[in-house]
């Protein structure tokens, strides 16, 4: 009898373990199964958007960059001064001031601003209107070490 009521105890005990396995309630089931949270997917899209937008940020500042040189008299006199991203949530903007030999050879300090909205890229040289109203007094991020290794590498390729 005793043999009996242990083995029927042991076929319940087997059928309920086996029945929360079927449904996936099993302690067995690894966390990697179930989705990343909220925060993680939340910290995701914030990096990726943050990527997304030091990308653009270099595209233009390259394009500022090579520009300047290709339109120089001498570009071989070419100094960046600074390079300055100014926080902008519409429009990518690179603020870029250098030095460059003038026609009479003198050195020059110059001025250049690029802008970048939905893929359009504009190129504004010494325009003191663009300039007091996408750079002047802005608060953003120092980009001149960026601006120094795309001036780098314009300066390879043209050689």
């Amino acid at each position: 009898m005793i043999r009996k009521v242990i083995g029927i105890v042991l076929v319940v005990c087997i059928l309920t373990a086996l029945s929360g396995l079927i449904r996936g309630g099993g302690t067995g089931s690894s966390p990697a199964a179930t989705g990343p949270s909220q925060e993680e997917v939340k910290k995701q899209e914030e990096t990726r958007q943050r990527d997304e937008q030091s990308a653009k940020t270099q595209v233009v500042t390259f394009g500022v960059i090579r520009e300047i040189y290709s339109n120089l008299r001498d570009p071989d006199s070419f100094k960046l001064k600074s390079v300055f991203i100014p926080d902008n949530d519409t429009v990518v903007v690179s603020c870029v001031e250098y030095f460059a030999r003038n026609g009479f050879g003198g050195m020059n300090r110059e001025y250049a601003v690029g802008t970048s909205s939905h893929g359009d890229f504009k190129f504004s040289p010494n325009n003191a209107g663009i300039w007091n109203k996408m750079c002047a007094h802005k608060r953003g991020q120092d980009f001149k070490t960026y601006g120094e290794f795309a001036l780098e590498r314009i300066k390879a390729t043209s050689n």
